[in-house]
Protein backbone atom coordinates (compact mmCIF):
# COMPACT_ATOMS: atom_id res chain seq x y z
CA UNK A 1 0.00 0.00 0.00
CA UNK A 2 0.96 3.50 -0.36
CA UNK A 3 2.35 5.09 2.78
CA UNK A 4 0.75 7.98 4.93
CA UNK A 5 2.58 11.02 5.27
CA UNK A 6 2.92 9.50 8.99
CA UNK A 7 4.63 6.48 7.86
CA UNK A 8 6.69 8.23 4.84
CA UNK A 9 7.95 10.39 8.13
CA UNK A 10 8.36 6.94 10.21
CA UNK A 11 10.15 5.74 7.25
CA UNK A 12 12.45 8.47 7.00
CA UNK A 13 13.62 7.98 10.97
CA UNK A 14 14.08 4.54 10.15
CA UNK A 15 16.68 4.90 7.83
CA UNK A 16 18.25 8.38 9.89
CA UNK A 17 18.74 5.21 12.73
CA UNK A 18 20.17 2.78 10.08
CA UNK A 19 22.61 5.21 8.58
CA UNK A 20 23.46 6.21 12.44
CA UNK A 21 24.62 2.83 13.20
CA UNK A 22 21.75 2.57 15.49
CA UNK A 23 20.86 -1.13 14.65
CA UNK A 24 18.70 -2.03 17.00
CA UNK A 25 16.29 0.91 16.72
CA UNK A 26 16.37 0.55 12.78
CA UNK A 27 15.08 -2.65 13.07
CA UNK A 28 12.57 -1.72 15.72
CA UNK A 29 11.30 0.73 13.46
CA UNK A 30 11.48 -1.57 10.39
CA UNK A 31 9.30 -4.20 12.32
CA UNK A 32 6.93 -1.43 13.24
CA UNK A 33 6.33 -0.10 9.57
CA UNK A 34 6.08 -3.71 8.37
CA UNK A 35 3.17 -4.45 10.75
CA UNK A 36 1.31 -1.82 9.03
CA UNK A 37 2.98 -2.25 5.48
CA UNK A 38 3.81 -5.54 5.07
CA UNK A 39 5.55 -5.29 1.73
CA UNK A 40 7.32 -1.84 2.32
CA UNK A 41 11.29 -2.31 0.44
CA UNK A 42 12.62 -0.02 2.56
CA UNK A 43 11.69 -1.45 5.80
CA UNK A 44 12.19 -5.18 4.69
CA UNK A 45 15.70 -3.83 3.24
CA UNK A 46 16.50 -2.01 7.07
CA UNK A 47 14.95 -5.35 8.51
CA UNK A 48 17.30 -7.49 6.94
CA UNK A 49 20.37 -4.89 6.97
CA UNK A 50 19.92 -4.29 10.80
CA UNK A 51 19.91 -7.85 11.72
CA UNK A 52 22.99 -8.84 9.76
CA UNK A 53 24.65 -6.00 11.49
CA UNK A 54 23.20 -6.78 15.07
CA UNK A 55 25.09 -10.35 14.50
CA UNK A 56 28.23 -8.97 13.46
CA UNK A 57 28.43 -7.04 16.30
CA UNK A 58 27.42 -9.84 19.35
CA UNK A 59 29.74 -12.04 17.07
CA UNK A 60 32.46 -9.24 17.98
CA UNK A 61 31.27 -9.22 20.99
CA UNK A 62 31.20 -12.49 21.87
CA UNK A 63 35.59 -12.80 20.19
CA UNK A 64 33.92 -14.91 17.66
CA UNK A 65 31.20 -17.49 17.19
CA UNK A 66 33.38 -21.10 17.34
CA UNK A 67 33.78 -20.52 20.94
CA UNK A 68 31.89 -23.02 23.24
CA UNK A 69 30.23 -21.09 26.55
CA UNK A 70 29.76 -22.48 29.85
CA UNK A 71 27.96 -21.70 32.98
CA UNK A 72 30.01 -19.32 35.08
CA UNK A 73 27.86 -18.75 38.00
CA UNK A 74 26.35 -21.12 40.94
CA UNK A 75 22.54 -22.09 40.04
CA UNK A 76 21.84 -19.99 42.98
CA UNK A 77 23.43 -16.76 41.81
CA UNK A 78 21.03 -17.50 38.36
CA UNK A 79 18.26 -17.76 40.16
CA UNK A 80 18.32 -14.26 41.99
CA UNK A 81 18.74 -12.92 38.21
CA UNK A 82 15.20 -13.29 37.60
CA UNK A 83 15.95 -14.34 34.00
CA UNK A 84 13.09 -14.64 31.59
CA UNK A 85 12.16 -18.22 30.28
CA UNK A 86 13.97 -17.54 26.38
CA UNK A 87 16.93 -16.90 28.73
CA UNK A 88 16.29 -19.85 30.86
CA UNK A 89 16.60 -22.16 27.60
CA UNK A 90 19.38 -20.55 26.15
CA UNK A 91 21.08 -21.16 29.26
CA UNK A 92 19.67 -25.15 28.96
CA UNK A 93 21.20 -24.86 25.88
CA UNK A 94 24.75 -24.67 27.23
CA UNK A 95 26.85 -28.11 27.82
CA UNK A 96 30.21 -26.95 27.59
CA UNK A 97 30.35 -28.96 24.36
CA UNK A 98 28.53 -26.86 21.75
CA UNK A 99 29.44 -23.60 20.25
CA UNK A 100 27.96 -20.79 20.38
CA UNK A 101 26.81 -20.88 16.53
CA UNK A 102 25.40 -24.22 16.98
CA UNK A 103 23.69 -22.71 20.01
CA UNK A 104 22.11 -19.31 18.32
CA UNK A 105 21.02 -20.89 14.94
CA UNK A 106 19.84 -23.95 15.91
CA UNK A 107 16.59 -25.64 15.33
CA UNK A 108 13.44 -23.11 16.35
CA UNK A 109 16.06 -19.92 17.00
CA UNK A 110 15.99 -16.43 16.00
CA UNK A 111 19.82 -15.77 15.62
CA UNK A 112 19.64 -12.11 16.64
CA UNK A 113 17.77 -12.72 19.27
CA UNK A 114 19.78 -15.41 20.45
CA UNK A 115 22.99 -14.10 19.85
CA UNK A 116 22.11 -10.85 21.99
CA UNK A 117 20.83 -12.47 24.55
CA UNK A 118 24.55 -14.68 24.98
CA UNK A 119 26.68 -11.73 24.55
CA UNK A 120 24.77 -10.33 27.65
CA UNK A 121 25.06 -13.17 29.53
CA UNK A 122 28.74 -13.09 28.75
CA UNK A 123 29.31 -9.23 29.67
CA UNK A 124 27.22 -10.28 32.92
CA UNK A 125 29.47 -12.92 33.58
CA UNK A 126 26.93 -15.71 33.44
CA UNK A 127 28.71 -17.37 30.87
CA UNK A 128 32.57 -18.08 30.02
CA UNK A 129 33.77 -18.61 26.60
CA UNK A 130 36.56 -21.22 25.50
CA UNK A 131 38.26 -21.40 22.03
Amino acid sequence: GERSPDDAAFAERMLERLAAGDYAGAQMGAEALLRRLPRDADALDCAEMSRTELQKVYAARLEGLDRVPSIAMTPEAIAALTLDVFTGFLLSRIDGLTTLQDIAFGRGMVPDHALRVLSELYLQGVISLAR
